[in-house]
């Protein structure tokens, strides 16, 4: 995850991988090069795994909220904060999803994997708060034998 960082912030010399987030790509999915990776590319191929995964996502939250100024996969019901769902890490996304709430000058909420958390919130900073879904609880429930 922290070559994920490399790119969104920079190097030793400070070169970022502009490419990923100047609209060369609308999606740049980051995956590691493990289980974590095996994993997250097994959902990122299953449509209806991924919607059952977002539904049980939002069980606790409104619905998407196309008015706001920062794209949102869900609005929190509590303050009104835009939510994103980056458990599938798109890195153009997400940085648009940090830059815009910074433009506003305003906080929103991050859903990840827990082994995603230290490295997103480098990267996001304090505008963002996290919530994380235990990697090894989700694969035994989505990923057991039986499937």
């Amino acid at each position: 995850m922290e070559i994920m960082l490399t790119v969104l912030v920079g190097d030793e010399q400070n070169k970022r991988g502009y490419f990923f987030l100047d609209g060369t790509f609308d999606r740049f999915i980051f995956l590691t090069n493990d289980r974590h990776g095996e994993i997250l590319l097994k959902l990122l191929c299953d449509g209806a795994m991924r919607a059952e995964l977002d539904e049980i996502l939002r069980q606790n939250l409104n619905p998407p909220d196309k008015q706001l100024h920062t794209e949102n996969d869900a609005v929190d019901k509590e303050n009104g904060k835009p939510v994103l769902f980056a458990y599938l890490p798109d890195m153009p996304r997400l940085a648009r999803f940090c830059a815009s709430l910074a433009r506003q000058e305003q906080t929103g909420s991050v859903i990840c994997f827990d082994f995603q958390e230290k490295v997103l919130s480098e990267y996001c900073g304090d505008i963002i708060e996290f919530e994380t879904i235990d990697f090894a609880e989700f694969e035994r429930s989505f990923f057991s034998d039986s499937n």
